[in-house]
């Protein structure tokens, strides 16, 4: 039962846009406690009815009429990234523990983890704007109490990514450098393979799982970035129809799924990953000999720090993947 139970809580955790390191650092934690594990998946279902277009509405009465900001507060890796490639950094008055990246991001100030900010750093910052996601939902009333303007972004899809690129540009009176790093964005994404349906080869990304063996793990669904990601690839997810956006996998439905290519994405500093040897990860999978992706030696790793972002970096993701499909 526990078992199920944090398997649940993996899949609320990335349905309100958690990355991925976040998320299965956050669901390990509390998986050692029973009880706490019912009790985040009974908050995290409890505020799951709110749609995007919900947010943008209720987002739009709690951003002001000022349309340049100079004390921005971001709460997650991903929207500090977008900061940087627009080159409004010199705004970034705070970012969360989990902000590695640029170099520079990790002298910010900084005002805790993911989802437990530490509001008594954030009230001697006193930002006049707070850039969040989706996750941050259970902090949107006290940012109000503290009378701080916030905008929230939805990264779920590669148009989403892009929306909150240009979205923070426009926000910030950066809206030429978002245009001007957009083209290189719509660059890679124009490259798609087009590819006859009967050739498009199933693609299974598995996003987190237990070392040693193939417990706990979880693929990407039809429902994410990275659904996005192999089909502009020219790759069709293998991943079954699902409301869910990430779901978890055993081994009768790899069987079942039979994937002709596999995929596993890390983040190397993340913690996930007891080691970084490809070929003892890629052993765990010799259980299924008959499996298309293991008979033929498709089992492929993408570690790299942006694999597990949808941030502006999300390119060169599907770079990799794209060349991975068509070696």
């Amino acid at each position: 039962m526990k078992k199920n139970l944090f398997l649940r809580l993996w899949r609320l955790l990335f349905r309100f846009s958690f990355p991925l390191p976040c998320a299965l650092t956050l669901a390990l934690r509390i998986k050692k406690n029973f009880y706490a594990l019912v009790l985040a998946i009974i908050i995290l279902n409890s505020v799951i009815g709110c749609s995007k277009n919900d947010l943008s509405l209720q987002n739009e009465k709690r951003t002001s009429e000022k349309n340049i900001y100079s004390s921005v507060i971001s709460l997650a890796p991903s929207l500090t990234e977008i900061m940087y490639v627009i080159e409004a950094d010199s705004a970034l008055a705070g970012v969360t523990e989990f902000c590695v990246y640029p170099e520079s991001a990790k002298l910010k100030p900084k005002i805790g983890g993911y989802v437990n900010l530490n509001f008594e750093q954030l009230m001697i910052l006193k930002p006049d704007l707070i850039l969040a996601l989706p996750a941050h939902r259970d902090n949107f009333s006290r940012f109000d109490q503290m009378k701080i303007p916030y905008k929230v972004f939805s990264q779920k899809t590669v148009s989403d990514v892009r929306e909150s690129i240009l979205g923070i540009g426009i926000l910030l009176g950066k809206k030429e450098k978002a245009e001007n790093f957009l083209k290189i964005f719509d660059a890679e994404f124009s490259k798609k393979n087009i590819v006859e349906n009967s050739k498009r080869p199933k693609v299974l990304i598995i996003v987190g799982r237990e070392f040693g063996h193939l417990k706990n793990a979880v693929c990407a669904g039809r429902k994410t970035f990275y659904n996005d990601l192999i089909e502009y690839a020219g790759g069709v997810n293998a991943a079954p129809e699902s409301d869910m956006e990430y779901n978890s996998v055993n081994a009768e439905s790899i069987v079942s799924m039979n994937p002709d290519i596999i995929i596993e994405i890390f983040a190397p500093h993340s913690g996930m990953i007891a080691f970084k040897d490809e070929n003892l990860l890629r052993k765990d999978w010799d259980i299924f000999p008959k499996v298309n992706a293991i008979k033929n030696n498709k089992v492929y790793y993408i570690i790299k720090d942006y694999a597990t972002l949808p941030g502006p970096r999300l390119y060169l993701l599907y770079r990799d993947i794209k060349h991975i499909i068509y070696k």
